[in-house]
């Protein structure tokens, strides 16, 4: 089966809700018949910002059902000593944010701590704040921090969906929060 891409919008005020719109998107996906060439496999363009966009795909090699990875098209990540790959792990996100604080300070990293926890709580954010304020992927190319934000949106979500019976976005909002990069 060819690979199918897809545009979704998410308007959602809850993790409820926007856990029932992103299954409900993906319950409509065709069957596959098979492995390999044989799975439906479904690309979600979710988030744009400038050239850069934030892109779900399915299935993910983990099988867990719903689960899907959150990948940044042209954006590389690389955790210690790990191959480089564009879905960002919470261990990149982490290192990204310690470096732009340590780089910007305490006082102006609060505007992007407030803007995870609005992000967290699905409360309307306004990344264009921040549009100035960036970092280095792993071939040292600087890119918007923006793009990173629209990431931690996408990866609470995950979150929501993969463990919605236990704590859900809690899990990355609380290493944030433990390393001092976002508040509740």
């Amino acid at each position: 089966m060819s690979l199918e891409q897809k545009f979704f919008n998410l308007i959602a005020n809850t993790r409820e809700e926007a856990r029932r719109k992103v299954v409900l998107e993906f319950l409509d996906e065709n069957f596959g018949s098979g492995k390999g060439d044989l799975a439906s496999r479904y690309e979600y363009t979710v988030e744009s910002f400038d050239d850069y966009t934030i892109v779900l795909k399915r299935p993910t090699n983990l099988n867990k059902g719903f689960d899907f990875i959150v990948c940044t098209p042209g954006i590389y990540y690389r955790t210690g000593n790990s191959r480089r790959h564009q879905n960002p792990a919470h261990r990149d996100i982490i290192e990204i944010l310690s470096e732009i604080k340590d780089r910007i300070g305490d006082d102006s990293y609060i505007l992007i701590k407030q803007i995870i926890g609005k992000i967290f709580k699905l409360d309307h954010f306004d990344i264009s704040i921040v549009q100035d304020i960036t970092f280095f992927d792993a071939d040292e190319i600087e890119r918007p921090l923006p793009i990173l934000l629209l990431a931690i949106r996408w990866l609470f979500i995950e979150q929501d969906i993969t463990y919605w019976n236990t704590s859900g976005r809690k899990m990355l909002m609380d290493g944030l929060v433990e390393e001092n990069l976002a508040e509740y």
